[in-house]
């Protein structure tokens, strides 16, 4: 979306005492009350940084808002959260803007190709102290959803709240989506209404890349990953604003002829990854759907704003032709991953930006991009019950004691734990229990001592027994009695998504590698060993499943390991 913010959001949301409390439907969506960053006047400027976001009751109310904006039926607490992050960027090291700041004192640089609460700027010669800098327009990072471009913006009509309604067919305004308040309209609390996360795609790398511009070709920029804290069924997703454009006059030429404005077009599209189907519930005409792609159809002119307003002013935005709607995930998910790129346009006269001579003098050297917004939606019925969740366990040897300690976020229906122990790593046995909270959506702590430790090394888990007598275990601790084993250790594996690297009493600086059966590497991280035992967890990625060599070499004096690791 090429002129304001909106803001990528996700989801929390409010869990009763279990799937059988659930009453009347409750809606739940992204409010501007629920951010965790700040919103208005912050000028937050552009940020990398992860996005947690909390759900609260629908502003609707079903039908049923409070004039008075008293909302009887409003989840006061927060029990589901989701983090927004980028991941996986194409194009790093970026130095637009650096060194500059905004009147806040953020900084507006833009270190990648995505980045959140950043907009184009046009950066021309007579810019105040900043000649000729490309720099981002700072712009909130979590934002009234359909804040960008005033009356150009998205509409309420364009979106679809209830993952349980009858998807709209066609386009807005002749049917219209109902459940979001993205406008900010209604009577009430402004916090109340729908927010959003804003995200920047920067076009300028494009141009300075000398990338294909056209229609045709889809440029990979890298991942926005949703991760909600426990499993989700079918929740609607909401894109705001795909479509940017930039658009000047030459100074030698007549500004109040519109024939003499420049322009260029490019658009974001989002891949779905993981082959989950998806329903368009609702949007405008330029909103679709291609397969796992959420796409903008307006291949000649995807321009930044939602509305149609007409043939434009001299020196205005041709405000129409950015895609707005709603998307349904047909899955129970915990993950969402979308593959983010820009494509160009046809027919546009520039390739991504349009550096040239600037109507007020001076020379115009903009950095160019688009801008959209991600938010998403919830029904509480949709939220999967888990015994517990956030179960983490520690373990930490005291004297010749071992110290265990552990914490859930939320319990339903919980009995007790198991304290299982293994001086192998494979065969456990119990060696205490402790009573469980039973129901709680706070978060509790628990603790144990193992006494007098007899073995090199002991490795420990929790098992959660539920009341059904159904039960999850929790992550698998290790403790070790110092200068017992000298050497390095890979585990789980095979494994299902990340692994770790245990060093024990081997100090210094590695290099970790993975090289795939055809003697290929795929991935490398640095590590610096500090402690006497210390884990270093190495990221899978986006790796498919196979066999592996993982190589793990001392930078200084070249001793190296290998084992043959499994990836399902």
């Amino acid at each position: 979306m090429s002129k304001n913010t909106k803001r990528y959001a996700l989801i929390m949301s409010a869990l009763l005492a279990g799937a059988a409390s659930f009453g009347q439907a409750k809606l739940m969506e992204m409010t501007l009350g629920h951010a965790t960053t700040p919103v208005a006047g912050n000028g937050f400027g552009p940020r990398t940084s992860n996005h947690v976001v909390f759900f609260d009751k629908d502003r609707l109310d079903n039908g049923n808002f409070n004039a008075q904006g008293n909302n009887p039926d409003a989840i006061t607490a927060p029990y589901i959260s989701a983090t927004i992050s980028l991941a996986n960027q194409q194009f790093t090291g970026l130095t637009y803007g650096a060194g500059t700041t905004n009147l806040s004192g953020s900084s507006n640089a833009v270190p990648n190709g995505l980045v959140f609460g950043a907009g184009p700027s046009q950066a021309t010669g007579t810019a105040p102290g900043n000649p000729n800098v490309q720099q981002a327009s700072p712009l909130n990072s979590y934002d009234l959803f359909g804040a960008f471009g005033n009356s150009w913006g998205p509409r309420n009509g364009m979106f679809m709240s209830d993952a349980g309604a009858t998807p709209v067919a066609g386009s807005y305004p002749a049917q219209s989506g109902t459940g979001i308040d993205a406008e900010g309209l209604l009577p009430g609390a402004a916090n109340d209404a729908n927010g959003g996360v804003s995200v920047f795609t920067c076009a300028q790398v494009m141009a300075d890349l000398g990338r294909t511009h056209n229609a045709a070709t889809r440029h990979y920029y890298g991942d926005l990953v949703v991760s909600f804290s426990r499993f989700v069924q079918n929740p609607v997703i909401h894109i705001a604003g795909l479509g940017g454009s930039y658009r000047y006059c030459p100074t030698a030429l007549d500004p109040s002829n519109t024939a003499n404005w420049i322009s260029t077009f490019f658009t974001t599209e989002l891949e779905l990854v993981g082959g989950y189907p998806m329903t368009r519930m609702a949007g405008n005409q330029f909103f679709d759907l291609s397969g796992n792609l959420i796409v903008n159809n307006n291949t000649a002119t995807p321009n930044g704003e939602s509305t149609d307003q007409g043939v434009p002013a001299p020196g205005q935005f041709n405000n129409y032709g950015a895609a707005s709607g709603s998307v349904r995930i047909n899955q129970t998910v915990r993950f969402l991953r979308f593959r983010v790129y820009l494509r160009g346009a046809t027919g546009s006269q520039f390739n991504w930006s349009a550096p040239g001579s600037a109507v007020n003098g001076g020379t115009r050297d903009p950095l160019t991009g688009d801008i959209w917004f991600i938010s998403a939606s919830l029904k509480q019925e949709q939220l999967i019950p888990l015994p517990a969740t956030g179960m983490q366990l520690n373990a930490a040897l005291s004297g010749n004691d071992v110290q265990l300690n552990w914490k859930t976020a939320s319990e339903i229906n919980t009995k007790e734990f198991q304290i299982e122990r293994s001086s192998d790593g494979v065969n456990f046995s119990v060696i205490g229990t402790k009573a469980a909270m039973g129901n709680s959506v706070v978060e509790s702590s628990y603790a144990h001592t193992d006494l007098n430790m007899q073995a090199p090394v002991y490795y420990y888990r929790l098992r959660l027994l539920d009341e059904d007598g159904s039960y999850k275990f929790s992550n698998i601790a290790v403790v070790r009695k110092a200068g017992s084993i000298k050497g390095v250790r890979v585990f789980p594996n095979p494994a299902i998504s990340n692994m770790s690297v245990e060093f024990s009493n081997v100090k210094g600086e590695y290099l970790i590698s993975l090289y795939n059966m055809g003697g290929q590497e795929v991935s490398s991280q640095r590590a610096i060993v500090q402690y006497n035992v210390q884990y270093v967890n190495v990221n899978r990625n986006n790796l498919p499943a196979g066999t592996y060599i993982m190589k793990v070499r001392n930078t200084e004096n070249g001793e190296s390991f290998s084992q043959k690791v499994t990836l399902q």
